[in-house]
């Protein structure tokens, strides 16, 4: 009987479980006949609202209106976030943790999407404050898609608010998942973040490989906020993890943290040879951090360009893989070299990146050659003629500092349907061949106007140029009634009388010898002073001998010694240190004594060694400053470079900064970052960048336009000058502002 009894009790479990069974494959089938998970929320809340027959009808109407958003596949966005944000309030109402699991969800899946389509993410940030409200919820599952949607809607430095409670949370968290996405989340917020150094030390003692690495990224986007001895030594422990991920993840955050130690730099050189490609480049870019850069780092960093994401399963590999590219991009623009093969793969990381910074420095990469080649020039000019691109003068300076051979093909453009391509591919042939116009009375007017007119001082020199050879005196008077206007090597003064003194002695070459435009040339030199009257008269007897150049090139510099010798570069550069204190630390006293150097390329290196050890050394950024007025270009670009990238930026920097920001007798890119420099000032600087603004010189307003970009909501006083500044007629004016006015949006 007993047996009996049992075998029956048997057969009504097996059947209840297949019944259960059944009604699984049925409620499955159900599932994906709605559309599969993602679909299924809005049918858990029609089901919702049919049993929530106190509910009123407005609350009713909010989800019946959400729902049917969440139904419309074409509201991609807008819509959508704005209805999975409704539904998400109203279950935070009720407490329904189910509806609040689809807003979290929702946004992860949506965040997804944006980030590897790198795209515009900013209708996600909506949901922060009902994500923020709800990361620490009873319900495990809940708290998994919240951090799952925080880690993907890629938030910045401007969302720092969150950071404490991210850290609270971190704090209490046992999940591991949970931990790894509220570890990424934190390292998008970049160096605010630094105050959860702590909470991120302790899950680099973790086993789960995931984890590690979140934990070490982050540690790479804040920086060298994040720098300690022991987070330093367990990272380089690191570098011997199984796991790829954690090694390439290890090898970024110790160069991005500035990690000095000699132990890093071996550790990092070794993972140079590791079989793994992602590796390989993370170390590169790791010692490129630390400015260690040579032969071997130059090609492992070159290995960049061409990575896969290591796997598509999630989202922050394949994320992870187009900001890799970019950074190596970066190090290249520094470096000032990459090989033509790599140009094309450049040119679609440019078309690709939505960041307009990041968009400039891939292009100066591209840009970067003073030599012809067919590689570049096909790039430049299909960034031309690209509608959707917005800013050209990296471009025009490219194909300009190759030289006249790039004419043939920028002479089709002339006649482009495009209005913008036409006057680039004018500018272009204007500075390439610079109109010679002869000495007529109605060409003096238009010379004049045409040197008024001129916005970059390579056209106002070769204009000057001119008028000197014309040797009309009305031309020479107003030469020297503008002696001291600035064009491309000094007052235009200076560089008509060695443009004039270095025609004569090319005619001292030439086989045949142009004796009309010698004594053009010497008389215009009498009219300028430099040559006195006897001295003319001397000249025009003999003006077929070869070495006539040569006399005049030698009375010359007689001239300018009479005006007074300049100081020595000696001089200069002790000059310029002279009021900054002795350093009390050793590596800035050994530095100091470099930067007065003769040598640029020691001054430079001088710079670079600043670089290295910028982060923690507070007597590092007057240096620099200084050294933004090196006498050499390069050196000041380099100092610059350092000094904004690194946000050292303050007020006492403000006057250096404005002086580089209107100079138009510089490369444009010192412009730009001086703009950056402003920007990083804020509010105070504000002025500095409406005046400039509002400059003639195209270069300057470009890069005044980009700072108030750059400077976002303090910029809103501007909002009226912005407005103006999107209706200039250059195209990289008008994109800059236009896209300020974007981030102010609806601002008061």
């Amino acid at each position: 009987m007993a047996t009996r009894s049992y075998n029956l009790f048997f057969v009504i479990r097996l059947t209840l479980l297949l019944v259960m069974l059944v009604l699984a494959i049925l409620g499955w089938r159900f599932v994906q006949n709605l559309g599969g998970p993602t679909q299924i929320i809005p049918e858990l809340l029609r089901v919702h609202l049919e049993r929530e027959a106190t509910s009123s009808e407005a609350e009713q109407a909010r989800i019946r209106d959400a729902i049917e958003a969440l139904s419309r596949r074409e509201t991609f966005l807008a819509g959508k976030l704005n209805a999975v944000r409704t539904i998400a309030e109203i279950g935070l109402e009720r407490k329904k943790s189910y509806i609040t699991s689809g807003l979290s969800m929702s946004y992860g899946q949506i965040g997804a999407e944006v980030r590897i389509a790198n795209v515009d993410n900013s209708d996600l940030f909506a949901a922060l404050d009902v994500l923020e409200r709800i990361i620490r919820h009873e319900n495990e599952r809940l708290r998994l898609e919240v951090a799952f949607a925080l880690a993907n809607i890629q938030l910045y430095e401007r969302h720092a608010n969150l950071v404490p409670e991210l850290q609270r949370a971190l704090q209490d968290e046992y999940s591991v998942a949970i931990k790894t996405y509220i570890a990424s989340a934190l390292g998008d917020i970049g160096p605010p973040a630094k105050r959860a150094r702590e909470e991120l030390s302790g899950l680099l003692q973790e086993d789960e490989p995931r984890l590690l690495a979140s934990a070490a990224r982050a540690f790479a986007r804040i920086g060298p906020g994040a720098y300690n001895q022991r987070i330093e030594e367990n990272l380089i422990m690191l570098l011997n993890h199984e796991s790829a991920i954690v090694r390439e993840s290890s090898a970024e955050a110790l160069g991005a943290i500035g990690a000095l130690s000699l132990e890093t730099e071996r550790a990092l050189r070794a993972l140079i040879g590791d079989p793994d490609a992602h590796v390989r480049v993370a170390a590169a870019l790791g010692l490129a951090d630390l400015a260690l850069t040579d032969s071997a780092v130059t090609a492992a960093l070159a290995d960049g360009y061409t990575l896969r994401p290591r796997t598509t399963l999630f989202v922050e590999d394949v994320a992870r893989t187009f900001e890799s590219r970019e950074r190596v991009a970066e190090y290249f623009a520094r470096l000032g070299q990459v090989p033509d093969v790599l140009v094309p793969t450049l040119v679609e990381i440019v078309k690709q990146t939505h960041d307009i910074e990041k968009k400039e420095e891939l292009l100066a990469i591209i840009a970067n050659t003073d030599e012809f080649s067919t590689a570049r020039v096909d790039a430049l000019l299909e960034l031309l003629q690209d509608p959707r691109f917005g800013f050209y003068y990296a471009v025009v300076d490219g194909l300009v500092s190759m030289g006249p051979e790039v004419l043939p093909q920028v002479d089709p453009l002339l006649e482009h349907e495009q209005i913008q391509v036409r006057q680039l591919a004018e500018e272009i042939r204007r500075k390439l061949e610079p109109p010679r116009l002869k000495s007529a009375p109605a060409a003096d007017a238009t010379l004049i106007a045409s040197f008024e007119a001129a916005t970059d001082s390579f056209a106002r020199q070769e204009i000057a140029t001119t008028m000197a050879e014309s040797g009309a005196p009305e031309m020479l008077q107003y030469i020297l009634d503008h002696r001291d206007v600035r064009v491309l090597n000094g007052p235009v003064y200076d560089v008509v009388v060695a443009r004039l003194v270095g025609n004569l002695r090319q005619y001292g070459f030439s086989a045949t010898h142009d004796q009309q435009a010698k004594r053009l040339a010497l008389r215009s030199l009498n009219y300028l002073g430099v040559l006195s009257d006897p001295e003319l008269s001397d000249f025009l007897l003999v003006a077929e001998e070869p070495d006539v150049g040569d006399r005049v090139r030698e009375i010359w510099y007689e001239f300018k010694r009479g005006r007074g010798r300049p100081p020595s570069l000696e001089q200069v550069l002790d000059d310029l240190y002279a009021k900054l204190a002795t350093p009390r630390n050793k590596d800035i006293q050994r530095l100091a004594e470099e930067l007065k150097s003769t040598d640029p390329n020691r001054r430079e290196a001088a710079i670079k060694g600043v670089q290295k050890i910028v982060a923690h050394a507070v007597e590092a950024p007057p240096y620099l400053v200084q050294a933004m007025q090196d006498p050499s270009e390069r050196v000041r670009r380099t100092a610059l470079n350092v000094y904004v990238s690194n946000q050292l930026t303050t007020v006492a920097a403000m006057d250096v900064l404005s002086a580089i920001l209107l100079n138009t007798d510089q490369s444009d890119r010192l412009n730009h970052d001086a703009a950056i420099g402003l920007a990083q000032i804020g509010p105070p600087a504000l002025a500095v960048l409406q005046d400039a603004a509002e400059d003639e010189a195209v270069a300057v307003r470009r890069a005044a336009a980009f700072g108030l970009l750059k400077m976002g909501t303090d910029a809103l006083p501007a909002r009226a000058l912005l407005e103006s500044l999107a209706k200039d007629p250059h195209r990289g004016v008008s994109t800059y502002a236009q896209n300020a006015l974007d981030g102010l949006g609806g601002a008061q």
